[in-house]
């Protein structure tokens, strides 16, 4: 049986919107840097084994409170955004030691 990745980047193509159709929902790696997000795909929330998730260069404004619920997360990526607002419960991150 082949192993099943754990890691997912996607294409160097521009996308408003992401589908995660078919996608493993145990991956821990995402990588969505450049890919002109006006916002982090709600269905991102599916993903809760998530260690690392790379968000930079993108214009998003608002991490939104589903994040909180990713409690796996160690990496946060999102430099290059216009990010105005975090999460209230931003501290059930606990995991969470890179923010940037």
């Amino acid at each position: 049986m082949g192993s099943i990745p754990s890691t997912l980047k996607s294409s160097n193509q521009k996308a408003t919107k992401i589908d995660f159709a078919g996608i493993n929902k145990d991956i821990t790696r995402l990588d969505l840097k450049n890919k002109n997000l006006d916002s982090v795909p709600p269905n991102l929330s599916q993903f809760t084994q998530l260690k690392w998730l790379n968000l930079p260069h993108n214009r998003i404004e608002v991490i939104p409170d589903f994040i909180c619920d990713l409690t796996s997360l160690v990496t946060l990526r999102a430099l290059g955004n216009v990010i105005e607002v975090l999460p209230q419960n931003i501290s059930k991150l606990t995991n969470l030691t890179l923010l940037d």
